[in-house]
């Protein structure tokens, strides 16, 4: 129930695939990655961060932040501890 999906980094990678895929088509640059994550946010909301390394947020628009944490492997934050309302099941 914490909104962690385990599609997310695949959503992103089709994200990035076929961006690539219609950029070589079309003989035009591949959009950059915030407009990539902010794609890939509409349909996996948490795909966001898998396109940018290290610490991720986004609000109305996606962006990378800096941490003072050095060496963090993983880390989740409580913003609510209400259940969600809709599953990530039942939302896809």
């Amino acid at each position: 129930d914490c909104g962690i999906a385990s599609s997310a980094s695949s959503f992103a990678a089709l994200t990035i695939g076929v961006c690539q895929a219609l950029s070589e088509l079309a003989k035009t640059p591949r959009p950059s990655l915030e407009v990539m994550a902010d794609w890939s946010r509409q349909g996996s909301g948490s795909s966001c961060r898998s396109l940018f390394p290290g610490w991720v947020a986004w609000d109305q628009k996606v962006y990378q932040v800096t941490s003072p944490v050095e060496n963090v492997l993983h880390q989740v934050f409580l913003v609510s501890h209400d259940k969600k309302k809709v599953s990530s099941s039942e939302a896809h």
